[in-house]
């Protein structure tokens, strides 16, 4: 035994058995570290680093990209651009479940979105398997809606992904979506984060169009508070190039949680100029289109609420006596109308140029004005029961119909001039059909309470409008005086 060791000891055999050794380690280390076996195993071109020219193990590249992922999903709260489909010409703004697809087995996201009138309108959605992961699942994306009422370099639309999955495990699995033109392999777009709406019962919301220019301060503070005062739960408003004063309004009401508050730059690139409108650009037909689009955003980015309203910064809905709130007018009317998707409102203009108001209360000034149908309608939707929910117009879903809502019940006022585009109103010759418009009045004391609470010196640079406001009351009957049956009054 001793010579035998002896002889396996020597040299002669332990050299080669050393070489072998050593070469069938080098040749392990080769087959599973070098790119060639991370491309075969990840056959996917996104464990290529288009940013670096290398290949990136999957951990690395998944940190990598998570971390670009985070960096783009801020960008359209940030700055308000959409995502761009490289080889077409669409603009993805947004990306929001639909609460009430009627398949629950499926999850539907929308896709608020510009598209340009007979383009291509092929693409696909690519939502992660998982967070962690670095695989997609492909869905093509359908065209759900697109707005033909006039034809503009880009037009609103909406499309639409379907998952085969219940919500509850979307809302886990997919945080995010991603979007290319051929395969989710290849010229990958930057993500967008999947807005999953709560369910908001036994509360209404506001959408409100584009904010953008100067909106004066005293005349957004009554208007927020009279949203408060008639039962609203929550404002969601878009805004471009916004005047700074108006701004400073919209970011307090934001610090208060009341709204939601969404810069917007449609139609603009990365690197490229922004769209902001203006006074020249705001009204042509291309702004009518970006306009449009927030309404359709709202429809679901809202759709958790009862029911939504859609109006615009000067006008209120003032609910008539014995009805406080817009929630109970709706309630009441739904007894009479079980089947109703949305209630139409019609305005009553009150042009500021019939009366004259003075520095103090701006909205119960104005009680001069006349009625404008079919012009300026908008309307108080339920998600739920509405197919298209738009500017002017409600398209209620199959089994559902729209009805009006009387005046009897609340009166519509729109605080503005007359705009020469409203074809067939006749700006210049305006009958003045309403003298005494005053369903205001039962709110004015509690708008002055609210108003007097607030920081108005920060607030409203018109200082005659904060000293009338801060101005004492001048006898008991006008201390006394408050709004004996608004919504707040009765829950208090």
């Amino acid at each position: 035994m001793r010579n035998l060791l002896a002889r396996m000891s020597s040299r002669h055999i332990i050299l080669p058995a050393l070489a072998a050794t050593g070469f069938l380690y080098i040749l392990i280390y080769l087959l599973f570290s070098t790119p060639a076996s991370y491309v075969h195993k990840h056959s996917n071109p996104a464990a290529f680093d288009s940013d670096t020219g290398e290949f990136l193990d999957a951990k690395t590249l998944l940190r990598k990209k998570s971390s670009k992922g985070r960096e783009k999903e801020t960008l359209l709260p940030k700055n308000g651009h959409g995502i761009w489909v490289e080889g077409r010409d669409i603009e993805i703004m947004s990306a929001i479940h639909d609460l009430h697809h009627q398949n629950t087995s499926e999850t539907r996201i929308v896709l608020p979105s510009f598209l340009r009138h007979s383009s291509n309108r092929n693409f696909l959605c690519c939502f992660q398997a998982s967070p962690a992961s670095l695989d997609y699942v492909q869905i093509k994306a359908n065209l759900d809606f697109i707005d033909l009422r006039f034809v503009v370099d880009l037009q609103n639309a909406a499309f639409e992904c379907v998952l085969n999955t219940t919500a509850e495990k979307s809302k886990r699995l997919h945080k995010l979506v991603f979007f290319a033109a051929e395969t989710c392999d290849q010229n990958i777009s930057s993500p967008l984060k999947i807005i999953y709406p709560e369910l908001r019962s036994f509360e209404f919301a506001v959408c409100t169009k584009v904010a953008y220019l100067r909106l004066e301060p005293h005349r957004l503070l009554e208007w927020f508070i009279f949203m408060q005062l008639i039962g609203a739960s929550k404002v969601l408003t878009f805004h471009n190039n916004l005047d700074a004063d108006s701004l400073r309004v919209f970011e307090y009401y934001v610090r208060t949680g009341f709204l939601e508050l969404v810069e917007y730059r449609p139609r603009s690139k990365i690197g490229g100029p922004d769209v902001k409108f203006t006074e020249t650009n705001g009204q042509t037909r291309q702004a009518r289109q970006d306009k449009t689009l927030v309404v359709r955003d709202c429809q679901y980015r809202l759709g958790g609420y009862n029911f939504v309203m859609t109006i615009d910064f000067d006008e209120l809905p003032v609910p008539i006596r014995p009805f406080a709130s817009v929630n109970w007018i709706v309630q009441n009317l739904l007894m009479n109308h079980s089947d109703a998707s949305a209630f139409r409102m019609d305005p009553i203009l009150l042009p500021p140029e019939w009366s004259n108001p003075k520095p103090g209360l701006y909205h119960w000034q104005f009680t001069s004005g006349t009625h404008i149908e079919p012009y300026c309608r908008k309307w108080i939707y339920f998600p739920k029961r509405t197919w298209l929910a738009a500017t002017h117009e409600s398209i209620p879903k199959e089994g559902y119909k729209t009805y009006t809502m009387p005046e009897s019940v609340l009166h519509f006022l729109h605080f503005r001039t007359c705009k020469p585009d409203w074809l067939d109103v006749g700006c210049d010759n305006l009958t003045l059909s309403i003298k005494n418009e005053r369903v205001l009045d039962r709110f004015s004391g509690t708008m002055l309470q609210k108003l007097r609470k607030m920081p108005l010196e920060d607030l409203i640079p018109d200082k005659r409008y904060v000293e009338q406001i801060r101005k004492p009351p001048r006898n008991q009957a006008e201390a006394r005086k408050t709004s004996d049956d608004s919504i707040e009054s009765i829950l208090n």
